[in-house]
């Protein structure tokens, strides 16, 4: 028997991320911009590496539908 997917909301209030780590899960405001912004710096290989693996080319059409700071998409238009 499989279980069910646990949710954020399922959480007990203990567990439940606080203050500046839930810009992590959903960056807001200025903060969130710079957690955003560490983030892109901190994934920077990882995303270098998935870039490769796609092998986009000049004449290709990407459309990325994704949350973050865009540094991955200006990372492909850089190709």
């Amino acid at each position: 028997m499989s279980k069910a997917p646990i949710s954020l909301e399922s959480c007990p209030a203990a567990c439940k991320p606080t203050g500046i780590f839930q810009q992590f899960g959903k960056p807001t405001g200025w903060l969130g911009w710079c957690i955003g912004q560490l983030m892109a710096i901190k994934n920077r290989q990882r995303s270098e590496w998935v870039i490769g693996l796609l092998n986009v080319q000049p004449s290709d059409r990407v459309l990325e539908i994704g949350f973050g700071s865009g540094a991955d998409i200006y990372r492909v238009t850089r190709l």
